[in-house]
């Protein structure tokens, strides 16, 4: 009797198909890393299969990664405007997963972090971690490193199985993101994994703001900026081109509805030639922006960055609950508040918002309110092109008084000077200035909203240390460590990190601070304590973060003191009188 010989996995490919006889031979019992061996398949590809996906053609890698290439290298934000329409206009992909592969924003939370991105390659390319790690910090940034060290395959990848694979990292343990990663990055070329490297950090450093595609865009599709704008804001980006790619007048359809989170409008500092009288100041609050979408018994809350807070704070959901409507949109600040009902602290906030679930131990420590300000929903009818003079008498009829933000119409600037010197001295961040005829303008940053605070202290503070950065800042310093000193015990205190630092200043600063290199880490540099900077800011607050026990909300520095030395900077007494001093703690 002969044997009959099982047929192989090329026999099988031929006959069902690939991602068919991968599936076969798991259903009869073989492992993951047994298909590996015998079909020859990388894992992350074996991996996608088991997760019932049929078909991974799709346009190469290679030619992403080159257009990637080409993006990054050009300066001129009009040339990467044309690139980046000539390509939304090729439509070699869905538009959807053509801008989020330009934005990486689907990217940016599955759960990879550097220390991953090390193992991956160290396993790609058999180098050990701590090999990997050295070049990481001599570069600054995982995809030079990965096309330094990767030996590139003649295997091609797919955009598809590199996008899919991404997507996949979340739902899987630390130990399979690991394989799914180095196999990914095996197959790659040196261009390749530079990219794949960036994407699964979500940071592509492609040198672009969303507004630039936002131009591509409505160029590559020929539709209004304004309304692809507005769709965008409402929609996201990537739907909104989506929608443009169809025609324009599907951005017209576009309108806001309860459960949809959208971006809210913002505010410029205050400038008196840009208030046109009347205008309506109102208090600024020192808390968070908050979305309240309800439609009939639901309510959902939507931080200004859109993350659904629902369940984190109940008694806002409550509050919702007892409006005079039975659908809207309220804009609002939620703040904390102590017993009395008084608004407290920024920091006291953060108690509760950080959480991502309800923990009823910080409820009691810290209570929460609503301060409402704006209302752009009512009853099924968009109030967006609504007038603020109009919007606000249904703001009044839907929100109970004690929710509403604080706030009166003044027709001259005495009137507004008033107004901010008794929210001042009462313990309010300042004030906000609006237009009465302004619209409600979502996403969008404009003079018809003004906010005016008080100017702050300033502290002389030591530079301590000095961080890698990463995206546009890679391979610069991208923030700074503050210290002050305790005279009596001759020691410095950390108080907190600067960033959002000009490149010509820093790039003054880092010749000075490669001369005072005491040690490297994996975060940057520590320095002797030399380089003596002049910083406002917004706040003090109590942090344990920090040595001092103290943290600078906001910091940002005024000048360089080359006029200075350490044992002239600020002192921990200083910072303490300051804490107490302000109005928000005194009350």
């Amino acid at each position: 009797m002969s044997l009959v010989r099982p047929p192989s996995f090329r026999e099988l490919a031929e006959r069902m198909g690939e991602a068919e006889a991968v599936r076969y031979l798991l259903r009869i019992g073989y492992g993951t890393m047994k298909v590996v061996a015998e079909s020859g398949l990388p894992y992350h590809r074996v991996i996608l299969y088991r997760e019932r996906v049929k078909s991974l053609k799709s346009m190469e890698f290679s030619r992403l990664a080159s257009f990637y290439e080409r993006l990054s290298g050009v300066r001129s934000r009009k040339a990467k405007e044309a690139l980046i329409s000539r390509f939304l206009s090729s439509r070699v992909l869905p538009v959807d997963v053509m801008v989020n592969l330009l934005t990486a924003k689907p990217f940016k939370n599955l759960g990879v972090g550097p220390g991953t991105i090390r193992d991956s390659l160290a396993l790609a390319s058999r180098w050990s971690p701590e090999r990997v790690e050295a070049l990481y910090r001599e570069y600054g940034e995982y995809g030079e490193v990965a096309y330094l060290i990767l030996r590139g395959s003649s295997s091609p990848l797919t955009v598809k199985e590199v996008y899919l694979s991404l997507k996949l990292l979340p739902r899987l343990a630390r130990e399979d993101r690991v394989k799914v990663l180095s196999s990914l990055l095996s197959t790659a070329s040196r261009i390749e994994g530079k990219y794949i490297v960036r994407l699964a950090l979500g940071d592509l450093k492609l040198g672009f703001k969303e507004n630039t595609l936002l131009i591509a865009a409505s160029k590559a599709f020929n539709v209004d900026r304004q309304l692809l704008e507005n769709a965008s804001a409402i929609k996201g980006l990537a739907e909104a081109c989506r929608l443009a790619s169809i025609g324009e007048y599907m951005l017209r359809l576009v309108e806001l509805k309860p459960g949809v989170p959208f971006k809210p409008m913002l505010a410029h500092l205050y400038r008196e030639d840009k208030v046109k009288f009347p205008v309506r100041v109102e208090l600024k609050y020192d808390g968070s922006r908050l979305q309240i979408h309800k439609i009939g018994g639901k309510v959902k809350l939507y931080t200004r960055r859109l993350v659904e807070k629902s369940d984190v704070l109940p008694e806002v959901v409550e509050i919702a609950r007892g409006f005079n409507a039975d659908s809207c949109i309220v804009d609002c600040e939620v703040i904390a508040v102590d017993d009395k009902g008084n608004p407290l602290p920024f920091q006291y906030l953060l108690e509760r918002t950080l959480p991502r679930k309800y923990e009823s131990e910080r409820a009691e420590k810290v209570r929460v309110t609503v301060k409402a300000f704006d209302i752009v929903y009512h009853e099924g009818r968009s109030l967006l092109s609504t007038p603020l003079q109009e919007r606000i008498p249904i703001l009044m009829s839907v929100v109970p008084k004690e929710f509403l933000a604080e706030g009166e119409t003044c027709t001259t600037p005495g009137e507004v000077e008033k107004y901010f010197k008794d929210a001042v001295s009462r313990g309010y961040e300042g004030i906000m200035v609006k237009a009465l005829d302004s619209i409600y303008e979502p996403g969008r940053r404009t003079y018809t909203w003004l906010k005016l605070k008080p100017l702050r202290d300033t502290i002389d503070a030591v530079v301590v240390k000095a961080y890698y950065g990463t995206g546009l800042r890679a391979g610069y310093y991208s923030s700074l460590l503050l210290a002050v000193r305790d005279p009596k015990a001759r020691k410095l205190y950390t108080i907190g990190r600067v960033s959002n630092i000009s490149e010509d200043l820093m790039d003054r600063l880092k010749k000075r601070f490669d001369q005072l290199i005491v040690r490297r880490d994996r975060d940057g540099i520590v320095l002797k304590p030399e380089v003596v900077v002049e910083v406002t800011y917004m706040e003090i607050q109590r942090s344990p973060e920090y040595s001092s026990g103290y943290a600078l909300r906001v910091p940002k520095i005024v000048r360089v003191r080359n006029d200075k030395t350490v044992g002239e900077i600020d002192t921990l007494d200083k910072i303490r009188e300051l804490y107490m001093s302000q109005s928000a703690v005194k009350s």
